[in-house]
């Protein structure tokens, strides 16, 4: 059982390593940040981003905020709220990596501040 739970652990923590720098490479033609482009599905606008702080462990608090991979509206990323959004956490971020519902050790945590303004979806 141990075995199985270490290799689970493994496993995520080798998706999350590919993960984060795949959505954080390269520059947009926007000549705004270097992160992923993330959908506001609660404001229906498209951020840039940018990485400053990635393969941080999960401290026990709720103050996370889901990122979805496969974006809506041509962005790399969604999630359901953004800056002036009650829920939003300032950029601090997570990937469910295990499947387990809620924040659990087993996901990926990073921050990446959306940089403002938001603009129209594409």
């Amino acid at each position: 059982m141990r075995r199985s739970i270490l290799l689970l652990a493994i496993v995520g923590m080798l998706v999350a390593a590919l993960a984060i720098p795949a959505f954080a490479g390269g520059h947009r033609n926007t000549g705004r940040g270097t992160g992923p482009t993330v959908f506001v599905t609660d404001q229906g606008l498209v951020y840039d981003s940018i990485v400053v702080a990635e393969g941080l462990s999960w401290n026990g608090q709720d103050n996370w905020q889901l990122l979805v991979p496969g974006g809506m509206a041509g962005a790399d990323l969604t999630t359901d709220a953004g800056p002036g959004s009650e829920d939003y956490f300032g950029g601090r971020w997570y990937f469910d990596d295990d499947g387990t519902p809620g924040l659990s050790a087993g996901d990926t945590f990073f921050i990446c501040p959306l940089l403002g303004p938001g603009r129209a979806a594409a």
